[in-house]
């Protein structure tokens, strides 16, 4: 069977939860991409890796920031590897994801960083999506792709107070009730100075 190389649905659900934001799904989709092309450079992400990549980065900034994507600049982040990915390798070798896996893990095992290494197995072999050669051998299973998120496009990019309020009520009282103190010293001072007399 082939595969084609797409870390873009691992690398979310990897890091799915809000702190991560982009950076870290823009790290480990370059790592994995470079990883699969034998190089530790992000130079190298060029092609329909390159494509990959812009579009999760999109998809990313689109599901989890509040932003225009015109206003949030981002380029493939550096590749250092500093933990082992044993997986593309064995791979080639043996063409068989489960078995490249279990090899993958029994090296990272005699690793320094074992957990790093040993995450980026599963996120390697996870990258692997089956390609479709014919027809007849189409079946539909869920595992075959990461499913794509609804992606409802967000109408007003500005935050809404009804929005944080509802969200973020404790924020969102909080710093009502500051700024209203303020506001009260503030027009209170005000209306002082103007019946005051200076003589």
């Amino acid at each position: 069977m082939k595969y084609s190389v797409n870390p873009c649905g691992i690398c979310k659900k990897i890091y799915k939860e809000p702190e991560f934001k982009v950076d870290a799904v823009n790290s480990c989709v370059a790592n994995t991409s470079a990883a699969f092309l034998g190089y530790p450079s992000n130079e190298i992400i060029q092609g329909k890796n390159y494509d990959n990549w812009q579009q999760c980065i999109s998809d990313t900034i689109d599901e989890r920031i509040n932003i225009n994507q015109n206003d949030y600049k981002v380029s493939i982040n550096p590749v250092f590897g500093q933990s082992a990915h044993y997986f593309p390798k064995i791979f080639n070798k043996t063409n068989d994801v489960q078995k490249s896996y279990e090899i993958c893990n029994k090296y990272c095992a005699k690793e320094r960083l074992k957990n790093e290494c040993s995450q980026n197995c599963y996120i390697d072999a996870n990258s692997l999506l089956p390609i479709k050669e014919n027809f007849n051998d189409i079946k539909t299973t869920q595992n075959d792709k990461p499913k794509k998120p609804d992606n409802k496009k967000i109408k007003s990019q500005n935050i809404s107070l009804l929005k944080v309020m509802k969200e973020h009520p404790i924020i969102f009282w909080l710093s009502f009730l500051v700024y209203m103190v303020l506001f009260l010293f503030i027009l209170y001072t005000f209306i002082k100075s103007l019946f005051t007399n200076f003589n």
